[in-house]
């Protein structure tokens, strides 16, 4: 029973998984979190553990100057009330104070260099005409470069948790992505990389696993019963 009680946790964590992958399959830049069954070696029940996919996702060409994406590795960085967060990009747009906010309104932050990026916030000049951003990142205010955005990317190894608004948690170990080999891309959008044919295959497996092991704990259940209540019975 405590090994099948062990199961029924295992399949109820997976399907928090599958849940939020399928609840995110629409969700721009998404990255699904692949679930797995660790053994611990001391004959204990597997353990499941989930690690985030950072594949690509597809692209979306949508036109508009503000929708970013990065293809390829690397991640934009923003400055939310909790700290950095990681973003793939999506809508952005500019705020009240001519600051270049993704869809959370969180300022998209850039890095200093000596074409005239600074760090910090990105502020686009008023009464700006066109607005550029090449594949190195460079943001291009009516021919002028005002800022660069920042790229980084997790060193190998290391995890990305999920948060709130699309956004990632930084690993301990982050490391900027250098211009040569960013591949930033204005007016296209990256869609989520969950499958939804293959989350919700995943979602029925579960379901019938979870719901086979009931069965075995009904029927262990029952026979308990009928041990405690049958067997040694005066005929």
């Amino acid at each position: 029973m405590d090994v099948a009680a062990a199961a029924l946790r295992y399949w109820e964590q997976r399907q928090n998984i599958a849940s939020s992958n399928i609840a995110n399959v629409s969700t721009d830049g998404f990255k699904a979190e692949r679930a797995f069954a660790q053994l611990m070696g001391d004959g204990a029940s597997p353990v499941i553990r989930a690690a985030t996919d950072l594949s690509a996702g597809p692209m979306s060409a949508t036109g508009a100057p503000l929708d970013l994406a990065v293809q390829g590795a690397g991640f934009f960085v923003v400055q939310t009330a909790n700290g950095e967060r990681l973003t793939r990009g999506g809508p952005m747009q500019i705020d009240a104070r001519h600051q270049l906010v993704d869809r959370s309104g969180d300022p998209a932050l850039g890095q200093a260099d000596a074409a005239g990026g600074t760090a910090g916030p990105i502020t686009i000049p008023p009464g700006t005409a066109t607005l550029t951003i090449d594949a190195g990142g460079a943001v291009i205010a009516d021919g002028k470069q005002v800022a660069r955005l920042r790229l980084e990317q997790a060193q190998p190894g290391s995890q990305l948790q999920h948060n709130t608004n699309g956004h990632f948690i930084p690993a301990a170990s982050m490391a900027s992505v250098p211009v040569a080999l960013r591949t930033v891309r204005q007016g296209m959008i990256e869609q989520s990389n969950v499958s939804s044919v293959g989350s919700m295959v995943d979602m029925i497996a579960i379901q019938r696993a979870y719901a086979n092991v009931q069965q075995i704990m009904t029927a262990m259940d029952a026979a308990r019963g009928i041990a405690t209540t049958e067997i040694g019975k005066p005929d």
